[in-house]
């Protein structure tokens, strides 16, 4: 988050980091209970930053190459997810370049994140860390900095234009 969070600061927009630096507690329940108990006269968003794998023949192997590209989750039948969800994965295809696998939501066996946030939540899946071009790809400088200025961007959207 340190490259949102410093384009953020830049652009004096409000923002709260739930990801503790060190491990205090069940990391996802941790998450959402500091995201929903945080107090704020602004209304309050979620987005939860990931790296996607996929389905692979061992634990060491790579994942088929066709599995490959960008998604965005948000919680089944929120409005105002699906409409944050698109926008998310509208800069994140534009900045980065990798395979759109759209918006996505499901109605059962959502993401913790997602089911138990009290506010509008996303959960960004960013290229896949087990597809070995996007592996090396999500090593490189600049493609994280391609991720995190999407992200900034759907962010400045967001804020300028509201959901």
């Amino acid at each position: 988050m340190g490259r949102v969070a410093k384009q953020l600061d830049k652009k004096g927009i409000a923002y709260y980091i739930v990801v503790p630096e060190e491990d205090i507690d069940d990391f996802l329940e941790g998450r959402v209970n500091r995201a929903n108990s945080k107090k704020s006269t602004l209304p309050k968003l979620f987005v939860s930053v990931h790296s996607n794998a996929a389905p692979a023949a061992s634990a060491n192997a790579w994942a088929p190459e066709n599995v490959s590209g960008i998604e965005t989750w948000f919680y089944h039948g929120s409005k105002r997810g699906q409409k944050m969800a698109g926008i998310f994965q509208k800069y994140l295809i534009e900045k980065t370049g990798l395979k759109n696998r759209h918006i996505k939501s499901k109605p059962d066996g959502q993401f913790y994140v997602l089911r138990k946030s009290a506010m509008t939540s996303v959960l960004t899946e960013n290229g896949f860390y087990n597809n070995k071009k996007e592996a090396l790809a999500l090593m490189d400088d600049k493609m994280r900095q391609k991720i995190a200025d999407a992200h900034v961007a759907a962010i400045v959207e967001i804020e300028e234009n509201g959901l």
